[in-house]
């Protein structure tokens, strides 16, 4: 069955419409509906066929080489789906003005080429239905999360629909249950996507915890208490360049909490704000501030989006090429619409603070562990001691008979109580969430970061690097008038860290050096003179696919013997179903420009004898093999045809 008049060219409006290729769209949609207003055809042959198919798939190719060294992973992927209908709409536009009005499997297929089940009239395919599915699949690569695509998406489907609508079915009652299952399907895809969102969180946090490649700016979910030995990541997350004779921040921050309950920390009533940017690539943070030290960061941010990680006393970052920047209340900077590899320099100034000051929530202690706090700040008379002074005894006390560990043995419901008072060994949120509760008890403001320790050298990448293993969490306290880095977990968790990495990490990273090489390339403003073979590279791709469409007008013809091309013999112009052809035409039954000849055979049948329309149908199809079948037909085919023309002819 054909595709409705003008649907084709509706979808291919809808497309351009959501995609924005409206220069694209509006001659696509006239061509492939202009073959309604003229009753010529041709006969394409099977290698005619082939060559438009292979001309279409190295278009593609070419496209998608072209966009991959051009866009953003994620954008590339998109846009290579999305301009689909453009590569195969001349695919379609051969079918719709051939004689044989469909493409045999064995063009599309390079597993059917040459095979006897992929050539012929039986195995041959309209791809009016596959495009227009195509059409609205593609149109959906746009990402516009409208009504308007829906909307019209239902009606695309109901006007394809349409024709084969129950013979006797009310068109009213009909179209009333499209629209209900049109409602259904919108309440269903809103419930799917709130699913999908809500499965891909609990994923992430079951399979990293917390220990992402990136933290969240609202809440960290701490593995305090989590039985067993913690596993962490060597892949390298972070690569940092301090400027030449400087040495990297020790502590790099994603992002910092204010709020504890049940092991979680979270940040609490801080709204965000946008960044300025006062000119392409620099984002203020800050006051401007001339002295200052700068250092060079370069992190992956899948799919754009994400935590950057800064020093604190970061006033500026440079060089970083996104669609926005925001800041929550409590410093964490969120990147939008940014490149997969985020390159940039960060400016500050060592031990500055841009930070909010504080508030109530910096010095609350959740009632669960508030009356263990108060007794130890007690103990340790920390309220009668000036902030500094109650920050310096802290440290101490963390220092004395404290151990690092990552195994947790089994404890009761209260782990920070059996980390203080009768384990004494933890991982860093042990530490930093000991230490927050603790200066919080003291009457000295307190906050919870997260972020990642830099101290390992790779002499490999010329750079210092974090692995996910350095992710780390520390304390922030406001001191002097300031907030401050308090790191009170023992500085022996680095070389224990180190200690457990696995073998054969230096031939991942150096993978992951070749890999983040390939990737600074890429996404390099300026490339130099070698960034420029990739035209050379598509010259010859060009040159391809012209040699490959080469001979595509000699195999296209008017139907019958006597248009062949000069000088090339064609199979199968001395079929005798054409002398019967000419035959019928004298009584009026002769063959339409843009019909097959099966297609021809099954339409006179009616006006024909039993026997004469079971000859012309078997003739029909033996013709089209020895026509169009690149293994055409065998003496005994040869035979056969002969001699069903014969018959028809007699009679």
């Amino acid at each position: 069955m054909s595709v409705p008049p003008l649907l084709l060219g509706a979808a291919l409006l809808f497309w351009g419409w959501q995609t924005g290729f409206w220069a694209a769209a509006v001659p696509l949609a006239l061509a492939l509906e202009s073959p309604r207003l003229f009753s010529r055809r041709w006969e394409v042959s099977r290698e005619g066929f082939d060559r438009v198919v292979d001309l279409c798939g190295w278009g593609f190719v070419a496209l998608a080489v072209f966009l991959y060294f051009t866009r953003e992973r994620t954008a590339a992927s998109m846009l290579a789906v999305a301009w689909i209908p453009l590569c195969y709409g001349p695919l379609l536009a051969v079918q719709l003005y051939s004689a044989q009005g469909k493409v045999e499997y064995g063009s599309l297929f390079l597993f059917f080429r040459n095979k006897p089940w992929g050539s012929g009239p039986g195995h041959s395919i309209d791809l009016g239905y596959p495009y227009l599915a195509l059409c609205l699949f593609c149109a959906a690569a746009a990402n516009v999360r409208t009504p308007g695509y829906y909307l019209g998406l239902c009606a695309l489907c109901g006007w394809a629909l349409w024709p084969s609508r129950p013979k006797g079915a009310a068109a009213a009652a009909w179209a009333a249950l499209l629209a209900a299952a049109g409602l259904l399907g919108w309440a269903g895809q809103a419930g799917l996507h709130g699913l999908q969102g809500a499965l891909e969180q609990k994923a992430q946090d079951w399979v990293f915890g917390s220990y992402a490649a990136g933290f969240d700016p609202w809440q960290s979910r701490t593995a305090i208490g989590r039985m067993g030995e913690l596993k962490q990541s060597g892949g390298i997350r972070l690569r940092v360049r301090p400027a030449p004779g400087q040495r990297p921040p020790a502590l790099l921050r994603q992002a910092a909490y204010d709020f504890y309950f049940d092991r979680q920390w979270s940040a609490r009533g801080r709204a965000s704000r946008s960044v300025p940017s006062p000119r392409e690539g620099v984002w203020s943070l800050g006051p401007e501030s001339g002295a200052g030290e700068e250092v060079s960061i370069s992190a992956s941010l899948p799919r754009g989006q994400g935590l950057l990680s800064l020093p604190r006393g970061a006033f500026r970052v440079e060089e970083l090429l996104a669609g926005g920047l925001s800041r929550g209340g409590l410093g964490a900077v969120m990147v939008e619409d940014g490149p997969s590899l985020a390159q940039y320099r960060a400016a500050f100034v060592p031990g500055a603070d841009f930070d909010l000051p504080p508030g109530p929530e910096d010095l609350a202690l959740p009632r669960a562990e508030k009356g263990l706090f108060l007794r130890l700040a007690r103990e340790l008379g920390l309220g009668r001691l000036a902030p500094g002074a109650a920050a310096a005894k802290v440290s101490r006390f963390f220092a004395d008979g404290f151990r690092y560990s990552l195994y947790q043995e089994r404890g009761g419901a209260r782990p920070l109580e059996d980390f203080l008072l009768r384990t004494r060994a933890g991982h860093c949120e042990h530490f930093a969430t000991a230490t927050v509760l603790l200066l919080r008890a003291a009457g000295v403001p307190a906050r919870y970061a997260a972020g990642y320790s830099v101290q390992e050298y790779s002499r490999l990448e010329k750079a210092y690097v974090a692995r996910g293993r350095h992710a780390h969490a520390w304390s922030e306290a406001y001191l002097d008038g300031r907030w401050q880095d308090l790191d009170t977990t023992p500085s022996t968790w680095l070389e224990l860290e180190r200690q457990r990495a696995p073998r054969g990490e230096g031939l991942r990273d150096a993978w992951a050096w070749l890999s983040h090489r390939f990737a600074r390339w890429r996404w390099s403003r300026d490339r130099g003179p070698a960034g420029n073979w990739l035209a050379w590279l598509l010259a010859p791709l060009l040159l391809i696919l012209a040699w490959r469409l080469r001979g595509l007008a000699g195999a296209a013809r008017q139907s019958g013997p006597g248009s062949s091309a000069p000088g090339r013999e064609r199979p199968g112009l001395d079929s005798e179903l054409y002398g019967v052809e000419r035959r019928l035409a004298e009584r009026g039954l002769g063959r339409r420009p843009y019909e097959t000849w099966t297609a021809w055979a099954a339409r006179i049948s009616p006006q024909l004898e039993g026997e004469r329309a079971r000859r012309l149908a078997a003739a029909a199809a033996l013709h089209s093999r020895y026509r169009f079948d690149p293994a055409g037909l065998d003496a005994e085919g040869r035979a056969a045809l002969r001699r069903e023309a014969a018959a028809l002819e007699s009679g």
